[in-house]
């Protein structure tokens, strides 16, 4: 049996817009398939190949937009590592293609994210004073939770459009960014011209339908890793939103089913060096999901952030109830895991520069 044929990916110089077309041009006219440009934060790509056909390249490097051209061994092509060699960062609140210095920096080095947000039961909490409680604990992002406006309107597992407007008014005061749910690929007219953030959940991995109109967002999509999911399958989710056009994908190790019968996925702290080395997306961990008492958390994200996790995302209990048993933890154990993660960093080689993000030194 033949080995397979490698899949290229041509690098393009971000700033040639205007040339992309003839590249594409190009491409089309070797009849592997027609694909969009994939546009990151500091970088764009397009994939060439099946992996089954073999394709003539080389033809493209004299094109002028093209800065590079790398084959691809994995099957999940933009999203391996072999296309940079090394991390790559998303920037929030800043406009798709730029440099990826600008706005809120994820990954690369960049100090470690913060994203807070309530549990899935308490959406009735005062969202202004939660804002400005993981604010001052030194949080960098509010998730709002999941937008469920055509099926729902607000309640205690989504939040409507009204609550959506709420949530976009807290974070701006606080200067917080916004990162909202979505599980209907209809929801995103809604949803994008307000959040900062989209994300998908474990159980929507392989949504492919929602899959494909992330990737023709221009926001950064967090991804959660399925429960059932491997690795590997867990990149080639990814590799579908990159090949639809969004470069600005961040990944979320959230746990995965075992045998053990307690219910919750368990977090699989090895996946993280695992992902970093595979791919250059940043990696975030949320520990919440996995845990069965919001005590447990502090150490699972802990050691997430040493095992090279780039963020974290934790649910915070707004100050009137109790961190409780569903993984969710109070304001002031946040300020402390923001110093935990902050001297851990620092201690595995990161910068520790928590004000880099805007963050404030709780």
């Amino acid at each position: 049996m033949s080995s397979p044929e490698p899949v290229f990916v041509l690098l393009l110089d971000p700033t040639a817009t205007a040339g992309w077309e003839e590249v594409a041009e190009a491409v089309g006219r070797l009849n592997v398939g027609a694909r969009p440009v994939t546009i990151g934060d500091g970088w764009a790509a397009l994939s060439v190949g099946d992996g089954i056909r073999h394709v003539p390249v080389e033809h493209l490097r004299s094109l002028p937009s093209v800065e590079r051209i790398v084959g691809v061994p994995d099957p999940y092509c933009l999203a391996s590592r072999v296309v940079f060699g090394s991390d790559r960062a998303v920037s929030i609140r800043a406009e798709a293609g730029r440099s990826p210095g600008e706005g809120i920096v994820v990954g690369d080095g960049a100090p470690v994210l913060m994203l807070a947000g309530l549990p899935p039961v308490r959406r009735g909490t005062d969202v202004n004073r939660l804002a400005a409680a993981i604010r001052a604990a030194g949080a960098t992002g509010l998730h709002a939770g999941e937008f469920a406006g055509r099926s729902r309107a607000d309640g205690p597992s989504a939040i409507g459009p009204e609550g959506l407007r709420r949530a976009r008014r807290a974070a701006d005061a606080e200067g917080l960014f916004l990162s909202v749910e979505v599980s209907d690929p209809r929801e995103l007219e809604l949803v994008v011209p307000v959040a900062d953030v989209v994300q998908a959940a474990s159980r929507n991995m392989q949504d492919f339908s929602l899959l494909r109109e992330l990737g023709r967002i221009g926001l950064p999509v967090l991804l959660k890793r399925g429960a059932g999911a491997t690795v590997e399958e867990f990149l080639l989710a990814a590799e579908y939103v990159l090949t639809n056009g969004n470069g600005r994908v961040m990944l979320c190790e959230s746990g995965i089913r075992t045998f053990d019968p307690g219910g919750r996925p368990r977090f699989e702290i090895n996946a993280v060096p695992l992902l970093k080395r595979a791919t250059h997306l940043p990696i975030l961990a949320d520990p919440t999901q996995t845990v069965a008492s919001g005590r447990l958390v502090p150490a699972v994200a802990r050691a997430a952030v040493a095992a090279g996790a780039d963020g974290l995302v934790v649910a915070v209990t707004d100050g009137e109830q109790p961190a409780g048993e569903d993984g969710s933890i109070d304001v002031a154990t946040l300020r402390r895991l923001v110093l935990d993660v902050t001297a851990i960093a620092g201690a595995v080689g990161r910068a520790p520069r928590p004000e880099a993000n805007g963050s404030r030194s709780p």
